[in-house]
């Protein structure tokens, strides 16, 4: 008789354990096919954006103020939005390993008084050319992260959260990618729950860098 009520039991309760399991399944698969659709619309040449983000060409205030030439070599169709102006990030080549940047949502770029620009394939490269000058980020008129979530838009380095996960790894090694904080916090809780890791500051990557190097 026990043993039938235990049977019974666990025929009542099964059901109710299988649909936990599968509803948390579920919510997993989505957040992950979510990241999956973001990842893949960088492949779409034209990014996962409409034409008139993608030729804005409002300067802001900073970048009127500065002497330095932000007209760059940008062509008709630029690959990303820097202050507001088109530049050429994608497919062309890195200032610190020579090795071409072919992603679109990792890179960043450096701007000197004289308004000369450097690109590299990912932020670790860029921390790591300044490190071996002796140099940090205030020693350039304009620094710019590419934010992996628009894959299009540059933000100052103190704008962005890096999001640091093996799973998510960066062109250079680094494991290294620049969130924009203020995108849509449903995307960002995503991203960390398919690419488990942890979330740090510019200060802490630069850190993070340098100490990696030495």
């Amino acid at each position: 008789m026990r043993s039938r009520t235990r049977q019974m039991l666990s025929d009542t309760t099964q059901p109710n354990a299988w649909r936990r399991k599968y509803s948390m399944m579920n919510k997993m698969t989505a957040a992950v096919l979510c990241v999956l659709f973001l990842v893949a619309g960088c492949d779409n040449k034209n990014g996962p954006f409409p034409d008139s983000d993608r030729n804005q060409r409002g300067v802001s205030d900073r970048s009127q103020n500065l002497q330095v030439d932000l007209t760059f070599d940008a062509q008709s169709d630029p690959t990303h939005i820097w202050y507001g102006k088109g530049i050429n990030l994608y497919m062309e080549w890195c200032d610190y390993s020579g090795k071409q940047i072919r992603s679109r949502r990792y890179g960043a770029v450096l701007v000197d008084q004289s308004g000369n620009l450097q690109r590299f394939r990912s932020v670790e490269s860029m921390i790591r050319k300044l490190a071996d000058e002796g140099k940090t980020k205030d020693d350039y008129e304009l620094v710019g992260i590419v934010d992996f979530i628009s894959a299009e838009k540059l933000f100052a380095p103190e704008k962005l959260t890096y999001h640091i996960s093996r799973n998510l790894p960066s062109p250079d090694g680094g494991n290294i990618s620049g969130l924009n904080p203020e995108a849509d916090q449903g995307l960002l809780f995503n991203i960390g729950e398919a690419y488990p890791g942890k979330r740090i500051s510019w200060d802490e990557v630069w850190e993070m860098v340098v100490n990696e190097k030495s």
